[in-house]
């Protein structure tokens, strides 16, 4: 028993003492990986006091976190190994630029490039910050013998964000999946200026500009011209951004689309993703030029639908499937900062595929997921109670 539970954990080989060695060194990963979001809490607490607020907070958008939900749970999924091919085209196709489409809730309704900044500053950067940090001193810590090479090279992953090492930068390496969250603030705060930029000039210049940028973030991106902070693929997301902003200024999302339009944007989504034409983004891979980008903003908006429907379900019966299934997706909806914090760590400290595998001989792609989500679920419930408590005690309850 005890082995075949070594052979779970992916504590494979060796004798008893490098056994207990790897149970120890598991455990320890697992720590940290814990200690992680705490410190990502602690941090986004902390902002709150030294970065401006807005007098009045907006209330939660209840679809936006179901759709949310949805698509963090895709994007766990999606980095199995192993994926089934057809479901890999279908997710990959949308989970990253629907991100992006939905960022555009968050910008300014009045393109103010000040409060943007400062806002994605306390929501983006500094979560980025926190786990950026966390890696550095975990990899300072795991690797004693070259502790100060080891941390000033993942120092320089973490300020360069790059997704993968290109042309022009050749020796950056990746700072692993977490490259999309700096990647997101640069987004928001360039579609925030480039529109307050032409906020006087006429509809088509509004709409130009974004679209100018897109192509060059595309041409950048084919080149292998990769920026810091992957800023190219932040220009090549402003035409999602930009049907995110019109979606919610024209209030299409809050409108019941009829059976038609359903019908034609699964149809359209469906045709493209298994077509090939799909956006990888972290290599820069737009297969079908504006077709991906068709593709990719027809499968963001049917997540949206989707989550409207749940949510309006989950209304009409208090307590049924529906409701049940709507409060999960948008409990996880609002920490999906978290188990995307989660899930970076573990893959980069703590690899279990093995083990898992050698778990049950009926092992698939779709087990591994279930593990995985599974496993980000409970350490966020137990970050989240743990945040709680400290609550509490600070307001002098306990």
């Amino acid at each position: 028993p005890w082995k075949a539970l070594g052979n779970a954990l992916g504590l494979v080989g060796g004798t008893w003492d490098e056994w207990g060695r790897k149970a120890l060194i598991f455990g320890f990963k697992v720590s940290w990986s814990v200690l992680g979001v705490v410190v990502v809490g602690a941090i986004r607490r902390m902002s709150s006091s030294t970065l401006a607020q807005p007098a009045t907070q907006k209330p939660r958008i209840r679809p936006y976190d179901i759709a949310k939900g949805i698509a963090i749970l895709l994007v766990v999924a999606a980095h199995q190994e192993s994926m089934d091919p057809l479901f890999r085209r279908l997710v990959f196709s949308f989970h990253m630029p629907f991100f992006f489409l939905a960022n555009a809730l968050f910008v300014d309704k009045d393109y103010d490039v000040r409060r943007t900044f400062i806002r994605s500053l306390r929501t983006l950067a500094l979560p980025y910050a926190a786990v950026c940090l966390l890696q550095v001193l975990l990899k300072g810590m795991l690797t004693p013998e070259h502790t100060k090479l080891a941390m000033l090279h993942r120092l320089q992953t973490a300020v360069t964000g790059m997704s993968f090492s290109g042309v022009l930068f050749p020796d950056w390496r990746s700072v692993s999946l977490i490259w999309f969250v700096a990647c997101l603030f640069v987004a928001r705060n360039v579609y925030a200026l480039c529109r307050r930029a032409a906020l006087k000039a006429p509809r088509s210049v509004q709409y130009a500009a974004p679209l100018v940028l897109c192509l060059v973030g595309w041409w950048l991106g084919t080149q292998r011209w990769y920026l810091p902070w992957s800023a190219d693929v932040a220009l090549f997301a402003q035409v999602f951004m930009l049907v995110g902003d019109e979606a919610r200024r024209s209030g299409l999302l809050e409108r019941r689309p009829s059976v038609s339009t359903v019908v034609f944007a699964v149809a359209a989504w469906v045709t493209l993703a298994t077509g090939g034409f799909q956006i990888e983004m972290a290599t820069r891979s737009y297969r079908g030029g504006m077709a991906c980008v068709v593709g990719a903003c027809a499968g963001s908006i049917i997540v949206l639908w989707v989550a409207e429907y749940l949510d309006r379900a989950g209304s009409l019966v208090a307590g049924g499937v529906a409701d049940h299934l709507a409060k999960v997706l948008m409990w996880l909806g609002r920490n999906s900062m978290v188990v995307l914090a989660i899930h970076c760590l573990r893959r980069q400290w703590a690899n279990w595929s093995s083990g898992v595998k050698s778990f049950s001989s009926a092992y698939d792609w779709v087990g591994n997921a279930c593990i995985e989500i599974l496993f980000c679920i409970a350490v966020c419930f137990v970050y989240q109670r743990a945040k709680a408590r400290l609550r509490a005690m600070r307001a002098g309850v306990c």
